[in-house]
């Protein structure tokens, strides 16, 4: 019994090393652009978009994108950990939005296997009791080789 709890945990683990790219927007709440209702010294998160498409990318280039974060509360907005999928990194972020500001979380794209548009996600946690886990998404799709200048 023991073994077989343990195979299925260790095939479990290897399922979910790099399965982020084939989740949905469903599976995680992701805020619109219109921030979350505002409570009382509370921050309200808000993101004008959530995926972002480079189009086609050369295998060997690092492409970036600045998600803009926004915080229509009362209260400062802490992105406490961003977590980079298979495929990308964080090339930064701000750590604290004041009420009524703007952020940013910036995602560099490292486009090696993208033949078919492979979607990177990333998944952001922050002090919004509405939205405490979301998601930003970025992706490309390999240049067919032989089209380089």
């Amino acid at each position: 019994m023991r073994t077989k709890i343990l195979a299925a945990l260790v095939l479990l683990s290897l399922m979910l090393g790099c399965a982020d790219e084939a989740r949905t927007s469903d599976e995680v709440s992701r805020p619109n652009a219109a921030a979350s209702e505002a409570i009382a010294g509370m921050p309200a998160l808000a993101v004008s978009e959530a995926e972002f498409n480079f189009g086609e990318v050369s295998e060997g280039n690092e492409y970036v994108h600045d998600f803009v974060i926004m915080n229509g509360g009362t209260g400062v907005l802490e992105i406490k950990k961003v977590t980079p999928g298979c495929g990308t990194s964080i090339a930064g972020f701000d750590r604290s939005i004041p009420p009524g500001s703007e952020g940013k979380i910036s995602i560099r794209l490292y486009p090696r296997g993208c033949v078919s548009g492979s979607r990177k996600v990333t998944e952001v946690f922050c002090n919004d009791p509405q939205y405490p886990r979301f998601t930003l998404v970025v992706q490309g799709k390999l240049k067919p080789t032989g089209t380089e200048p």
